[in-house]
């Protein structure tokens, strides 16, 4: 039994530690989750100072990190420690993706047309390819760029009116390996984007319901508050006019 204790507190504190190292990072603000590595630093806009350190090795200081980010749309940043690995995740607004609001909504033209503006400022020598994937059911491009001395791979869709963009780049080759792609499609398909709903999507049928019923009796009270106060001025207009009649009657028998 004294053997016994030992172990299971350490069999406790292992699942503790995994638990602990498997969080994905949350950014509520732009309702998405998503989760790396262990190997991976994962900073944020909120924890750049905590990885000063980490930052200098980028060449880089905590303030002019945080303008790159700014920059570039980003909002988390992942690298192994000797950079030579890293993730970007990004999101913009354009008129195109308000107008769209998710990728879900266009037609093959459509598409076709938003991929090409994506791509468009990527030199044609270093664009190897591009297809349509899906994500936790969520439809995403997967652009391949090889570059002279590195590589990426970018996802990118369109959710809620934003643009969204994980981009995975190997800084150390200048083609992208089967172990890459494996890589990059792990930590993507761990994203995951709330989805903006309409009222009547949140609201169950019952509710739906409830809500007619009450604004039907509010009106209706509101109808029969108007008419007895219409009613209370037409006796107030009728009693002025009996008595106004009422004196003349008096007058002209006094004369």
């Amino acid at each position: 039994m004294k053997l016994k204790l030992p172990i299971m507190l350490c069999l406790v504190l292992a699942l503790f530690t995994v638990a602990v190292t498997a969080s994905p990072l949350n950014i509520k603000e732009h309702k998405l989750s998503i989760q790396f590595p262990d190997e991976y630093t994962v900073i944020t806009p909120d924890t750049l100072r905590k990885h000063s350190e980490f930052i200098e090795h980028l060449h880089h200081s905590v303030n002019s990190f945080k303008q790159h980010m700014q920059n570039s749309n980003m909002i988390a940043f992942a690298a192994t420690q000797r950079n030579d690995r890293q993730f970007q995740i990004k999101t913009w607004q354009t008129d195109f993706s308000k107008e769209i609001v998710t990728l879900k909504n266009l037609d093959t033209d459509s598409a076709y047309n938003a991929i090409s503006a994506l791509i468009s400022e990527i030199p044609e020598e270093s664009l190897k390819g591009w297809n349509y994937i899906d994500v936790n059911s969520q439809p995403f491009y997967e652009i391949r760029v090889e570059a002279d001395g590195f590589c990426f791979l970018q996802y990118v869709t369109i959710q809620n009116g934003n643009y969204y963009a994980v981009v995975y780049y190997n800084n150390l080759s200048n083609q992208l390996d089967s172990n890459s792609v494996d890589e990059a499609r792990s930590v993507v398909n761990t994203l995951v984007i709330e989805q903006n709903k309409p009222l009547f999507d949140i609201l169950d049928g019952n509710t739906v319901i409830q809500i007619i019923i009450t604004a039907i009796i509010i009106i209706a009270a509101a109808v029969a508050v108007v008419l007895i106060i219409i009613s209370f001025i037409r006796d107030l207009l009728r009693k002025s006019e009996q008595d106004a009649a009422g004196i003349k009657i008096k007058r002209r028998k006094l004369k």
